[in-house]
């Protein structure tokens, strides 16, 4: 299992347009995502709202690179990088697996 956790600050003043991104744009996104691909969720710190931790989880390293390559992914990331700073991307593999997933 591979998990890929991404958090990132919301530029203030940016909140209400972000808002209406994840509704929107995001949210058609999430719904198409490569097959194996789960959207586990998205939180919020309780001390830093415009702090956003997400996680999703891919059975491969090749399901990874699927979304990655992805056209709605690749729009919905330059649309976001618009509103947000400070991005972090982590991919996680299982310990004692990296010769697996490289």
């Amino acid at each position: 299992m591979i998990h890929v956790i991404t958090y990132y600050d919301i530029i203030p003043g940016k909140e209400k347009e972000y808002e209406e991104f994840v509704k929107e744009s995001a949210a058609e996104v999430m719904k198409n995502l490569p097959a194996g691909v789960r959207m586990e969720g998205a939180w919020n710190p309780i001390n830093n709202n415009n702090r956003i931790y997400t996680l999703m989880s891919m059975d491969r390293l090749s399901t990874l690179e699927d979304l990655l390559e992805s056209q709605g992914w690749q729009e919905m990331i330059k649309v976001q990088d618009s509103m947000v700073t400070n991005i972090t991307i982590e991919y996680l593999v299982p310990t004692g697996c990296r010769e697996k997933y490289g």
